[in-house]
C-alpha cells in the first residue's frame, strides 16, 4: 500500500514489518538552536530514519554580505529559491537523496518532534522532485512513541547509495511575481502558514536590513 498525505505509527508499524521498499526521515529541528535537532535525532528517532538537516540538506546554502551587495551560490549549487533558508535546486537536492541510499521505488515517511514544523517541507520537496509516495507521520515522534513504537539512539549505519532520478513536479514552486499576478483571481488561494503571532505583521525589513516576511492580503 502506497501513502501520500498522512501514515499512523500503526500504518508505520506494519509497512517496516512488510518490507516494502521505504526510508524514514527525521526532520527535527529547532530554529533558535539548530544543533538540537539533531542531537535530539541522535538520542531517539524511529529505527533506520535518516536525520533529514533543515540548514544542511533541505536549503541551499545562504547568502553572505560582500562588497557589493549579497553574494549567492551559482552554478550547480544555485538555490531555486530565496528567503532565509533557501530551497536548494532540483538537480542538487536529488544529489541529496541519493546520498543517503533513498530511490524512486520507495516509500518515504517523513516526521518531527515539532508538529509538522519541518517535516511538511520534506513532504512537500519530495512531490516538487516529482515523488508522489511520501507521507507525514500522524502526530509525529511524540504518537510513535505513545503506540508503543521502538526507538534507536546513535548514528544509523550507512545506506547504499542510489540514483534518484527526477520526475515531472507533482508540487509547484512559485515566485513573488507570479503570486503577485493571481492576486484576487479564484483560481488562487493564499494560505499564511506562520505562527499566529506573525500573521498580519507589516514590517519592510528584519535584522541587518534583509525583506521581513509580509502576509500577502487576502490569506486564509
Amino acid at each position: 500500500m502506497n501513502y501520500t498525505t498522512l501514515i499512523s505509527a500503526q500504518q508505520l508499524q506494519a509497512l517496516l514489518a512488510s518490507g516494502q521498499p521505504l526510508r524514514v526521515f527525521d526532520c527535527s529541528f529547532d530554529l533558535m538552536q539548530p544543533k538540537a535537532g539533531e542531537q535530539q535525532y541522535l538520542e531517539a528517532h524511529i529505527p533506520g530514519a535518516v536525520y533529514a538537516n533543515l540548514d544542511t540538506a533541505l536549503s541551499a546554502k545562504h547568502g553572505v554580505p560582500g562588497a557589493h551587495g549579497v553574494i549567492t551560490t551559482t552554478g550547480a549549487d544555485a538555490p531555486a529559491s530565496g528567503g532565509r533558508h533557501p530551497l536548494p535546486n532540483r538537480e542538487k537536492f536529488a544529489i541529496w537523496l541519493s546520498s543517503v541510499g533513498f530511490a524512486n521505488d520507495m516509500q518515504a515517511v517523513v516526521y518531527d518532534r515539532n508538529a509538522a514544523n519541518y517535516c511538511g517541507r520534506l513532504w512537500w520537496m519530495l512531490k516538487w522532485m516529482g515523488h508522489n509516495n511520501v507521507a507525514m507521520l500522524d502526530g509525529g515522534l511524540q504518537a510513535w512513541q505513545a503506540a508503543g513504537g521502538a526507538v534507536n539512539s546513535g548514528k544509523e549505519p550507512a545506506h547504499f547509495q542510489t540514483t534518484f532520478m527526477l520526475a515531472p513536479e507533482q508540487a509547484r514552486l512559485v515566485n513573488v511575481q507570479t503570486v503577485a499576478d493571481q492576486l484576487g483571481r479564484p483560481s488562487q488561494t493564499i494560505i499564511d502558514a506562520r505562527h499566529a503571532a506573525l500573521q498580519g505583521r507589516r514590517r519592510t525589513a528584519g535584522p541587518g536590513g534583509r525583506p521581513h516576511p509580509r502576509r500577502a492580503e487576502p490569506a486564509v
